[in-house]
């Protein structure tokens, strides 16, 4: 049984502290790793894009060219014309143009120490093509042919770029050869399939291999450069002896020692070329691999803590813990329960008997105020429905109305007067119903705006707007009356001229909407703020408005939470009053 307490009571401790240690752990390193990570890798993503901005800055040269001859067909007459008019010599009449063309080239040629060689091709029959470092000269004397049998290889071939590795031997004698990278790119005039050429640009290697070491400065930072078909063509120092498999893939790679790496990637879209720069990912995530560390060994630290701490107050709290479950079996059975002792210290006496004596004293309290509340709102929704007149009032009504008759052999417009007066109270008067059909409701309000018309003759005018089928909705009844008594008494009965009243009754599917709209005095800004106050007020307030704030209490203890009131009025303009019912059909 002891054991048993122990390891419950330690659960309850160590659940509370647990959880959030470990929920503060878990959020930890997921912010670590979400944002830490991203925007590492977002700095290393930046980085090998600039990296690959500078090496097609590098190669720019054969864009530039291909921009020239591709977008001027001008230029292509020109050359196609002079490489035609060369094959026996250069006549002295082109001289110049060569000339030219030859000073484009050599900048070229000699401003980037990249640049082995150029070449410019257009098909002719001669096979006459323009060097960087021969001017104008024939494949039959040319040292190297190779590419022209590539260009020729890749005529009828959809892509416009290729690379391919070649050795050159620019003199006969041994080790006079080197290996070059050769970028093909072809020339079409606009709106050509067939290329008319291509621009041959030869590059050494190695000197992109020495930019690359310089470009990519740290010492454990691999970098390659591959072909569209995954082919290593360029790497860095570092990257020589440390080629890892699945550059493709990106993402992460195992080098061949082991270790991770991160991979990041760019695609030249120019050259065709894809661009990996490989980062340890011990190098990389150092400092949130660190802080993840420490917020490992914090969180044990801390279960280790709060497993220990709940334990002893585990072990301390059972001898009272039992003393309370002692009193509990006394109390049921019925037996006299000890007295606490006003010096004791025991804080587990003081809380159960005080638990004991506030559960009962809110019980008996919960008890009491919801009959309070129940007993209130039927009394104050009794006595707010009859602040009408009493019964006698219409019996004597009665008597009054055939004295006139009486009086006058006839019905006149007193009789009608009182006959209406006697619609309205036997109605307010006859049925304890809530809820009565709109069509009732509108009938008496006729009969209330037919008194009113005598009393203000020529005062107003009344337009109805019902846009819903009257026998379908069921609403308290004496809502619209007062309503209107508010339009009437505060902004009509003191306006010169004529005024006009408008009451409009528009059904949804779950909604109902009751709008009396006047064109009266309306009310300032501060005197409409004042009367939205006193609708937000528990009781009925004294003063003037007493019908509107009677309707707004009614549909407040009715509808609750499902009735709005919406008040508008600007001075000298008029004044809208709006309420909102939802779910004011009545079911069937």
């Amino acid at each position: 049984m002891k054991m048993k307490f122990f390891r419950k009571t330690l659960s309850f401790f160590i659940v509370p502290v647990m959880i959030p240690i470990l929920i503060l752990g878990l959020l930890s390193r997921i912010t670590l790793n979400r944002y830490m990570r991203n925007a590492i890798d977002e700095r290393y993503q930046e980085r090998v894009e600039n990296h690959g901005t500078r090496i097609d800055a590098w190669m720019k040269d054969l864009e530039w060219l291909n921009m020239n001859l591709s977008n001027n067909p001008s230029i292509q007459f020109r050359l196609k014309n002079i490489i035609s008019k060369c094959s026996s010599g250069i006549p002295a009449n082109i001289y110049d143009e060569i000339n030219t063309i030859m000073d484009l080239l050599y900048g070229t040629y000699n401003g980037n120490s990249a640049v082995e060689s150029i070449y410019i091709y257009f098909n002719n029959a001669g096979r006459q093509f323009i060097s960087s470092t021969n001017r104008i000269t024939s494949l039959d004397y040319f040292f190297d042919r190779d590419w022209y049998d590539s260009y020729l290889s890749h005529m009828e071939q959809p892509h416009k770029t290729w690379s391919e590795f070649r050795v050159i031997a620019p003199y006969n004698f041994p080790g006079s050869t080197r290996e070059i990278l050769t970028i093909y790119r072809k020339i079409f005039l606009p709106g050509k399939r067939v290329p008319e050429g291509v621009i041959v640009l030869n590059v050494r290697g190695e000197t992109i291999n020495r930019r690359l070491n310089d470009l990519v400065s740290e010492p454990d930072h691999l970098f390659f450069i591959t072909d569209g078909s995954g082919r290593l063509i360029f790497h860095n120092h570092q990257a020589k002896d440390n080629l890892l498999p699945g550059l493709a893939e990106g993402g992460a790679a195992m080098g061949p020692g082991g270790e991770s790496y991160r991979i990041y990637s760019q695609t030249s879209e120019d050259l065709n070329w894809n661009y990996y720069l490989a980062v340890p990912c011990d190098t990389a995530y150092q400092v949130p691999n660190r802080l993840s560390q420490m917020a490992t060994g914090l969180i044990c630290l801390a279960l280790l803590l709060s497993t220990a701490t709940s334990y002893f107050f585990a072990k301390k709290s059972y001898g009272s813990l039992m003393g309370i479950v002692d009193i509990f079996d006394k109390a049921t059975h019925g037996e006299e329960l000890p007295a606490l002792s006003q010096k004791s210290t025991d804080v587990y006496d003081y809380i159960l008997y005080n638990i004991i004596e506030t559960f009962l004293q809110n019980d008996f309290l919960h008890v009491q105020l919801s009959e309070r509340r129940y007993k209130l709102q039927a009394m104050e929704l009794m006595a707010l429905q009859a602040q009408i007149n009493p019964h006698f009032l219409m019996n004597t009504l009665q008597t009054v109305y055939w004295r006139c008759i009486s009086l006058t052999q006839g019905p006149n417009p007193a009789t009608e007067m009182l006959e209406n007066l006697s619609d309205i109270l036997h109605y307010s008067l006859e049925s304890s119903q809530e809820l009565v059909p709109l069509e009732e409701e509108v009938r008496i309000t006729r009969c209330y705006l037919d008194i009113q018309t005598q009393r203000y003759k020529n005062q107003f005018d009344v337009v109805w707007d019902i846009r819903v089928p009257e026998a379908s909705v069921t609403i308290p009844k004496l809502i619209i009356q007062p309503l209107i008594e508010n339009s009437i008494y505060h902004g009509i009965r003191n306006k010169p001229g004529r005024s006009t009243i408008k009451i409009r009754v528009i059904s949804g599917s779950s909604k109902l909407s009751i709008a009396i709209l006047d064109n009266g005095l309306g009310m300032t800004k501060s005197r409409l703020e004042q009367l939205k106050a006193r609708l937000a007020q528990q009781d009925i307030p004294e003063g003037g408005h007493i019908g509107l704030l009677n309707v707004h209490k009614r549909l407040e203890l009715i509808y609750g939470e499902r009735y709005e009131m919406h008040l508008y009025s600007r001075e000298n303009r008029g004044t809208i009053i709006e309420l909102r019912i939802v779910y004011g059909m009545k079911q069937e």
